[in-house]
């Protein structure tokens, strides 16, 4: 099933913001966090290419929250606009998005319906 251009859109933003910081990152020399970044975005490219909503919320509730708790809420902050979007459109792709502990440091955590 083709991604909606909405959601590939921001997953495309999703994946050039991880891109950069990983550049960046690993100019500085910071491996681990390099790995953190990769496998937050690694999944997105095939999502988009291959879309299936229970992909989209494996990444909402289970990716994106990994990478906040690997690196912190505040390292996030590039991620958040990205989010706020994709908050804006899982409602309509029919993902369930589970509350989780972040949902006070990052506004785009929890979707209320």
């Amino acid at each position: 099933m083709p991604c909606p251009p909405p959601i590939a859109d921001v997953l495309v933003e999703i994946i050039t913001t991880g891109i950069l910081r990983i550049r960046a990152l690993g100019g500085m020399g910071d491996a681990r966090r390099c790995v953190y970044e990769s496998d937050h975005i690694h999944n997105l490219p095939a999502l988009i290419r291959d879309y299936a909503p229970q992909l989209l919320e494996f990444y909402w509730n289970t990716e994106r929250p990994l990478l906040i708790k690997q690196i912190s809420a505040d390292e996030c902050r590039a991620f958040w606009p990205h989010w706020e979007r994709l908050a804006k459109l899982i409602p309509q792709a029919g993902v369930a998005a589970v509350p989780n502990e972040f949902s006070a440091a990052d506004p785009a955590a929890v979707i209320k319906g």
